[in-house]
């Protein structure tokens, strides 16, 4: 249980809130640059396609690559490393809400925000599944173990 917690807390709240502000950020960047100002146009495959994914890699670098590394990776037969399997996963799981979200800007109907909706969930509940399945390093365990001991809970 020690093991659900670590990760439920140390990874996927924090996917989530990263998840959902880079949904919310480049949505809102986009409609005030691009829709309602006009400041320049982007060839609408760009906006809706190419740029939610290279604009989800930062956060995901920056705030969510530290936290996949508390996971036990080692002993794996996979090609390549399971570190950036992981970013992948984070990334289409966050790109994807945020391409739809994307068509919802252009024609507001009730369809396409469910389908932003439901792509969000689908993507959060793929990576959390994996993540449950991969155990945290011992010794990563045992810090936090030891740094919540000397913590006095109020």
């Amino acid at each position: 249980m020690k093991d659900f917690d670590i990760k439920f807390r140390r990874i996927l709240i924090p996917f989530l809130i990263i998840s959902a502000g880079s949904v919310l950020t480049y949505s809102v960047l986009r409609w005030l640059i691009f829709i309602k100002y006009n400041l320049f146009t982007v060839d609408k495959e760009i906006l809706n396609v190419v740029a939610p994914i290279f604009f989800v890699l930062i956060p995901i670098v920056i705030w969510l690559g530290p936290r996949i590394q508390l996971l036990d990776l080692s002993g794996e037969t996979m090609r390549g490393t399971p570190f950036s399997g992981f970013m992948l996963l984070a990334m289409f799981a966050i790109a994807g809400p945020t391409m739809v979200a994307q068509v919802y800007l252009e024609s507001p109907t009730e369809n396409t925000l469910l389908w932003t909706i439901g792509a969000f969930f689908i993507g959060a509940i793929l990576f959390m599944l994996l993540l449950l399945l991969r155990p945290v390093s011992v010794e990563v365990a045992a810090t936090i173990n030891k740094r919540n001991k000397n913590v006095a809970y109020h």
